[in-house]
């Protein structure tokens, strides 16, 4: 079941982040916004933009 997060995100559970929102996290990173700030602009949880710039981050280093 979906809902809203507490940021006022809207999520469905067990479903990956649209790749477009994973995109501007990385986007917005690369233009040295920190994690918590991405994380309240789009409405997503720290954990989660956390997460996706680590991998982003391993993928770009190391492959």
């Amino acid at each position: 079941h979906g809902g809203i997060n507490q940021l006022g995100g809207l999520f469905v559970n067990g479903r990956p982040l649209p790749d477009v929102v994973r995109q501007q996290i990385v986007a917005l990173n690369q233009q040295g916004i920190r994690p918590c700030d991405i994380s309240r602009q789009l409405k997503v949880s720290h954990g989660c933009v956390s997460k996706i710039l680590g991998r982003f981050l391993f993928i770009y280093l190391f492959i």
